[in-house]
């Protein structure tokens, strides 16, 4: 079926939920898929070790997402050669978490809305190291992003300046 004659229903954003990874899981892996038309199409949340990846992502294609294609939260996610495209939100929402791309695209040129999100958004809820702590966000280095040789593009903001402060090379 077609949503319109150059759109099949099939690509709408928003049919299904999406991928989650939850607490309890690790050591996941997504090779060669295609993730089409979700809310949030892959989400992580909290990993017990931060030292092991939670997800792999390797030749994948994620792409009109309504939200984020790609969502961590305190968990550590890599992915290579993949692209990550379309997101009524950012492509890639970061908390108090890392991921590592390598050689990824993360195109936005999401058309059924209109967005002012990033690319990538990385933030911190997590308390610096000998604070008291509170739900406020926080200066500490408890989020990592690195993009290596990727290719960013897009419509509205590309990169926010706090994501270009934790992005740390390979910006092509």
């Amino acid at each position: 079926d077609r949503l319109f004659s150059y759109l099949p229903y099939d690509n709408t954003p928003g049919l299904w939920e999406g991928i989650r990874f939850f607490p309890e899981s690790a050591g996941n892996s997504i090779a060669w898929a295609d993730i089409h038309s979700a809310n949030t199409s892959v989400r992580c949340d909290s990993a017990a070790d931060l030292s092991q990846p939670k997800l792999t992502l390797s030749a994948t294609r994620i792409h009109n997402s309504a939200y984020s294609a790609l969502q961590l939260e305190k968990c550590r996610v890599e992915a290579a050669n993949c692209l990550l495209s379309n997101s009524g939100r950012e492509l890639v929402a970061v908390v108090d978490g890392e991921a590592r791309l390598v050689h990824c695209s993360l195109l936005n040129f999401y058309p059924f809305a209109l967005r002012d999100e990033a690319l990538v958004r990385a933030w911190s809820y997590l308390p610096e190291a000998g604070s008291a702590g509170d739900a406020a966000p926080s200066s500490g280095d408890t989020t990592r992003v690195q993009l290596d040789n990727c290719l960013l593009s897009g419509r509205a903001n590309s990169l926010s300046p706090d994501t270009l402060s934790a992005v740390t090379k390979g910006l092509y």
